[in-house]
This record gives structure tokens, C-alpha cells and sequence, in this order.
């Protein structure tokens, strides 16, 4: 939870929006996470059969994850041709007339 409240800050305070978005899906990733693990942690403590199991647990991360290597995958792929793009539009709108 804690290193998804860093994330949305952080995002916020992006240099530019292609980081920003990036950050963004990241800051979802480890709150959803956090708020998986924290429902399990209060199955737990009440004794709530099935949900309170280590199985499920288990089972958030592996999704957490499978998740993590899905937005990996897209930073790698798309991250810099989108840099480039939103840097070559920078420069562009830098020279037209206003």
C-alpha cells in the first residue's frame, strides 16, 4: 500500500505524461495488491474459513505478478517510441505561433 500512495505521488510529479502514465499503472498494481493482502489479513484474524487460507494469499500475489510482468511487457515495448513522440511534439508546438 505504502509504495502505491509513493507511486501515485510520484506520478503526479511525472517530468512528463508518458512517465506519468507508466507510474500510474504501477501505483494501481501495488494498491490493488495492498488491498488484496489486507482483506486476506482481516479473513485471517476473523477465522473466515477458505478466504483466511495461506492458498489465497498465494493466489493475490501470483496475480500480482502475472500483472507486473503484463505492464514490464508494455514498458518495454512502448515506453520509448512514446517518449519520442511526446518530445518530437514538444519541440514542434515550441515553434508554432501562438
Amino acid at each position: 500500500m505504502l509504495l502505491g500512495v509513493v507511486l501515485k505521488i510520484s506520478s503526479v510529479l511525472a517530468p512528463n505524461p508518458v512517465d506519468g502514465k507508466y507510474r500510474l499503472k504501477f501505483y494501481h498494481l501495488f494498491l490493488s495488491i495492498g488491498l488484496g493482502e489486507i482483506i486476506w489479513y482481516l479473513c485471517r484474524y476473523e477465522n473466515a474459513g477458505f478466504f483466511g487460507s495461506h492458498f489465497v494469499a498465494l493466489f493475490v500475489v501470483l496475480i500480482g505478478i502475472i500483472w507486473l510482468m503484463a505492464i514490464l511487457a508494455s514498458v518495454f515495448k512502448n515506453y520509448k517510441t512514446e517518449k519520442t513522440t511526446w518530445e518530437k511534439e514538444q519541440v514542434r508546438l515550441k515553434y508554432l505561433p501562438k
